[in-house]
């Protein structure tokens, strides 16, 4: 670990906290039942018919994900050229992105990567292999050259105040605030209001698969290439929308007016808003009107005008959750929803998250994060990430041969994104991640072709020919 960055948790005091509090401890307060089944999750494995590969959750190996009918033509053009799922990264932010170059920086290191399955099941099964690897990578090319060059595994969607200028030329998020915005007050139903508005822009691209809600505080965990393999690899939504004890999901929240057709005291949940949905469950958060009414009139915070009573709702907290379980989806959650690191502090009448500080950056910090004491394989993952993907140069070559390699999974439990980071912390965590090596948080080593050399730099004539056999897959 380079010296700079070689603090530990003792020497920024982390380590004097109460042991249920401490980075080494659990992350967030979870109860006994949602713990059981992190460590159930793990102990399985992969499950019957879970994914190996990214995106074999999508589809069959080798096979590109369907678009979905209906929903139009992805705005990215080398993704829809190998039809490419996405992973949308929908920010919701008071304006300004401090960590703004820490995506940047993020992003850019998967820039070039391209999924090996769908470049196989778009180009080997081709008549004319030459002309359908030529399109794409014209398409490829020609969006990688853009202002958003990691355009074609990540999509990116920003919700600031309706009355917000925009982000400055060069920035990632310039140009991706979404048109339809609404004032936003923390605590308020509006919270939810703009989560559904992040949502039905990213559901108009039909190769958005995953969708992530993030904050202008949060940062990355494990590098871009992992984190997509990761989730396109995952078949449920990281939010916990399973059943749990009454204490667990702040039944005491619940006011009997809230109850609707759709919606009934038996479907209250609670879980963090900062999730990862699927395609299906993000659609059906936008399509709902129902149990979004009953929110929006009788989940409320504070002294009520009308009655005089005193609520302690917080809408952010329980909607998405209890939506699914409303509609029947809860089994189709993980049930821990641990998607974001965040350290929780202070008794159980108030608790507050912790806001990091540019003095506790370090890499001891990232990997207390990453969970590596409590069965996170986090370097077996990254280690494996390379096999799934080839890079852009590699089409041109005849060392390719396109044959996605296994991803080792890791669990729920696991986090891939943290808040709350301090807007004095951005430098720090840019440095951190160029710096500090034993992260790999910006590790260029991935493409299923990294490892092969050729004999010899191809001429003309050879980058042709290699490039009409680079679409074979091994026998």
């Amino acid at each position: 670990m380079s010296g700079i960055f070689s603090h530990t948790l003792r020497a920024h005091g982390l380590a004097d906290r109460p042991p249920h509090l401490t980075l080494r401890g659990v992350a967030y307060m979870r109860t006994n039942a949602a713990l059981m089944r992190s460590i159930q999750w793990q102990g399985r494995g992969r499950e019957a018919g879970a994914p190996t590969a990214a995106g074999a959750g999508e589809a069959a190996a080798g096979q590109p994900a369907a678009v979905a009918q209906g929903s139009g033509v992805s705005a990215d053009a080398c993704a829809d050229a190998l039809g490419q799922p996405k992973v949308a990264l929908m920010f919701l932010t008071p304006g300004p992105m401090p960590h703004a170059d820490v995506w940047a920086t993020w992003l850019r290191a998967s820039a070039d990567l391209l999924r090996a399955d769908c470049l196989a099941g778009r180009v080997c099964g081709e008549a004319n292999r030459a002309a359908a690897l030529a399109a794409v990578q014209a398409a490829c090319a020609n969006s990688s050259a853009g202002a958003n060059a990691a355009s074609q595994l990540f999509s990116v969607y920003v919700h600031p105040p309706p009355a917000f200028r925009g982000y400055p030329a060069g920035s990632v998020f310039r140009g991706r605030e979404v048109p339809n915005r609404v004032k936003v007050k923390w605590g308020e139903y509006s919270v939810v209001e703009a989560s559904r508005a992040l949502l039905r822009e990213a559901l108009k691209d039909p190769l958005n698969k995953r969708f992530v809600l993030l904050s202008e505080t949060c940062n990355p965990l494990l590098p871009a290439a992992t984190v997509y393999t990761q989730l396109m690899a995952e078949s449920k939504s990281r939010i916990n929308a399973c059943a749990m004890s009454d204490r667990s999901r702040n039944v005491e929240r619940w006011a009997p007016e809230m109850e609707a057709a759709g919606l009934q005291r038996a479907h209250w949940r609670k879980s963090s808003m900062w999730s990862m949905l699927v395609r299906k469950h993000a659609q059906a958060v936008v399509d709902d009107t129902e149990v979004a009414a009953s929110f929006r009139a009788h989940c409320k915070a504070g002294k009520d005008d009308s009655s005089g009573k005193v609520m302690n709702c917080i809408p952010d907290e329980h909607y998405l959750a209890s939506l699914l379980a409303a509609k029947g989806l809860e089994e189709e959650t993980d049930c821990i929803g641990a998607m974001t690191y965040i350290h929780w502090w202070g008794n159980w009448k108030k608790m507050q998250p912790e806001t990091y500080v540019r003095d506790e950056v370090c890499g001891d910090l990232i990997e207390q994060m990453r969970m590596s004491e409590y069965g996170c394989d986090n370097p077996g993952a990254i280690a494996s990430t390379p096999g799934t993907f080839a890079r852009l140069e590699d089409l041109a070559t005849g060392r390719c041969r396109w044959a996605p390699a296994p991803f080792e999974m890791l669990s729920g439990q696991c986090h891939v994104f943290s808040r709350k980071w301090g807007a004095d912390t951005a430098d720090a965590v840019l440095g951190l991640f160029e710096l500090e090596e034993t992260l790999q948080m910006l590790d260029g080593r991935s493409g299923a072709c990294a490892a092969e050399v050729p004999k010899q730099a191809p001429t003309a004539a050879g980058a042709l020919a290699g490039a009409r056999g680079a679409a074979a897959l091994a026998a």
